[in-house]
C-alpha cells in the first residue's frame, strides 16, 4: 500500500498505466488521476474488513474495476465485482 512499485504487491497497477496515461475522456490536456497518484488504485480496492495486513478485496482471483460513464475510478459510479 505505502509503495505502488514494491514488486510484491498483489494487483500492480502498471497493467492499466498506458491507457490512464491517455487522460480524461473529453477533457483534452487533464491527467487521470490515477496516472498521477498511483497509489489510489490500492487504496480503491484495498478490503478494509481484512484483520491485520493490508490486503485486496478478492486477493484469491481478480478484480473487476471499471470507471463507469465519467472515465474516473474513485467515484460513485465505478463498477467493481466487490463491495
Amino acid at each position: 500500500m505505502d509503495d505502488p512499485n514494491n514488486p510484491d504487491n498483489i494487483y500492480n497497477y502498471k497493467d492499466n498505466h498506458t491507457l490512464l496515461a491517455l487522460g480524461v475522456r473529453g477533457k483534452p490536456g487533464q491527467k487521470h488521476p490515477l496516472h498521477e497518484d498511483p497509489k489510489i488504485f490500492y487504496e480503491i480496492s484495498r478490503d478494509d474488513r481484512a484483520n491485520g495486513p493490508s490486503k485486496p478485496h478478492r486477493a484469491d482471483t481478480f478484480i473487476l474495476l471499471s470507471a463507469g460513464p465519467d472515465g474516473l475510478y474513485g467515484t460513485a459510479d465505478d463498477i467493481t465485482n466487490f463491495d
